[in-house]
């Protein structure tokens, strides 16, 4: 099993498992239960890709989080792709619907109101600053210069 190789070859990884579009429950159960490879427990990170309305954020964080939580994965929820787009026929916030304008609107709005989803009750204003913290101190781009592109590394 992959995982096992992984943990064989560094004890300290962290596995994650890859973000889902949309929340599949019943694939993802089957998946985290499988009878012959089951994943719960060998998985540290949840992922998902989360997008909606600006009012929804918080609680599809909440759900996806509980959901997980629920089916035995003891880690964190990582949001690795989220966003909103810039033509007004393609947005479907309707309070959110003036282009460019709203896209820049949605995406100051959209990850603090995933953060607010947190880790439960206890969120806090806090709580939300120390995670965008966390995103701010990325390192630089430049710190990836040696890395090769899919296009070059054959």
């Amino acid at each position: 099993m992959t995982a096992a190789g992984i943990r064989d070859a560094r004890p300290d990884a962290r596995i994650a498992l890859g973000g889902c579009s949309w929340l599949d429950r019943r694939y993802l159960t089957a998946v985290l239960h499988d009878a012959a490879n089951p994943l719960a427990a060998e998985v540290d990170i949840a992922a998902v890709h989360l997008r909606g309305e600006l009012r929804s954020m918080r609680r599809a964080a909440s759900r996806a989080r509980a959901f997980f939580r629920d089916s035995g994965v003891r880690g964190p929820l990582w949001v690795t792709e989220t966003g909103y787009p810039s033509l007004p026929v393609h947005q479907w916030d309707p309070a959110l619907r003036g282009g460019e304008a709203d896209q820049a609107r949605w995406v100051a709005l959209g990850p603090q109101r995933l953060l607010a989803g947190g880790p439960g009750p206890s969120s806090s204003p806090s709580a939300t600053a120390r995670s965008s913290a966390r995103t701010a101190r990325m390192p630089p781009r430049a710190s990836c210069s040696g890395l090769r592109s899919p296009a070059t590394a054959a």
